[in-house]
């Protein structure tokens, strides 16, 4: 996305390996410590791009497991802890 002109957001709970990704990707980058199964860090990573960047326009999700669902059905308890 970043070689494509976009500005990107990463999340991931480990610090290190975020800093290490976003040193990686290089520009356009943001890394925010969150966990997607805790509702209080999704919405200070939404507080966060909301402030940086005013909004989403692509999202790709790729943490953890669960059952799916349609976007905006989904709960806390369809998680995976």
């Amino acid at each position: 996305f970043v070689e494509e002109g976009a500005y990107v957001f990463i999340t991931g709970r480990r610090q290190e390996a975020l800093d290490e990704a976003v040193k990686l990707i290089g520009r356009n980058v943001t890394g925010v410590r969150s966990d997607a199964s805790n509702l209080d860090d999704l919405d200070r990573l939404f507080d966060t791009v909301k402030r940086e960047k005013g909004k989403i326009d692509i999202l790709y999700a790729s943490a953890g497991t669960g059952e799916a669902v349609p976007l905006g059905e989904i709960t806390e308890q369809h998680f995976d802890a």
